[in-house]
């Protein structure tokens, strides 16, 4: 992972550690791409866009030219720990995050590997 990927995924994380709608961040503009629910966060610098995991996989060149990183929130947990799209989430050059409640994860690696196993019960 690149400085820029660590310095994206670290700016993330601490927005989305935040326990308010408004969220305080001064960076540079991001546009995330969201494969399910889009997070209720009140910033004119944030810019969420709904997105299909289909979507993802069948134009990840595209998706990765037109966002900063995608995310992908608990509705879709399910249909994201399907090994069809381990071989996006590994060949993807940009940040997958994966969002739970106030928490963040990274991308599935394992085939056969379910979400409900990285995260338990939550």
């Amino acid at each position: 992972m690149n400085l820029k990927k660590i310095l994206f995924t670290l700016s993330l994380l601490l927005l989305f550690a935040c326990s308010n709608d408004d969220v305080k961040y001064d960076g540079v503009p991001l546009k995330i791409a969201v494969a399910g629910d889009i997070p209720e966060i009140n910033n004119e610098k944030i810019h969420f866009e709904s997105i299909s995991l289909d979507e993802f996989r069948e134009d990840a060149l595209h998706i990765s030219t037109n966002f900063d990183a995608v995310m992908i929130t608990p509705v879709m947990f399910e249909e994201a720990s399907e090994d069809r799209l381990v071989k996006v989430y590994n060949n993807s050059k940009m940040p997958i995050i994966f969002l739970i409640q106030q928490n963040v994860i990274f991308h599935l690696q394992k085939k056969g590997l379910a979400m409900k196993q990285l995260i338990g019960n939550h």
